[in-house]
């Protein structure tokens, strides 16, 4: 059983390190782009991300809270009609934002013992 519960809980630790690398990643494109001002390709960036969250979402809810996702998910659905409308304060900071959170995800999903108690 102990085994077990290591296996799942190396899958978990892989699978969410890959995950938020590659959303961080689309979302450093779409911060890119909106630098440049290319709001166009940030758009499609935007819905890349979307996307990709929607995938990574069904399997990270198996072992993570709602709460935690459910967050990203709502900033994340922010970021294209900030795009579209060229708000671009208010689209760095929720880029930002959202990168902050899945960020977070893989540091406080590390099985040690503070987060295992």
């Amino acid at each position: 059983m102990l085994g077990t519960l290591i296996v799942f809980c190396f899958l978990g630790t892989s699978y969410t390190e890959k995950s938020t690398e590659q959303m961080r990643s689309v979302l450093d494109k779409a911060f890119s782009s909106a630098k440049e001002d290319n709001w166009q390709d940030a758009i499609e960036y935007t819905k890349e991300a979307e996307e990709k969250w929607e995938e990574f979402y069904k399997k990270l809810s198996l072992y993570m809270t709602h709460a935690k996702l459910d967050s990203i998910s709502q900033n994340l659905a922010c970021l294209g009609p900030l795009a579209a409308y060229q708000a671009e304060d208010q689209f760095y900071a929720e880029i930002l934002r959202c990168q902050s959170q899945i960020t977070g995800l893989g540091k406080t999903e590390y099985p040690t013992v503070d987060n295992i108690l």
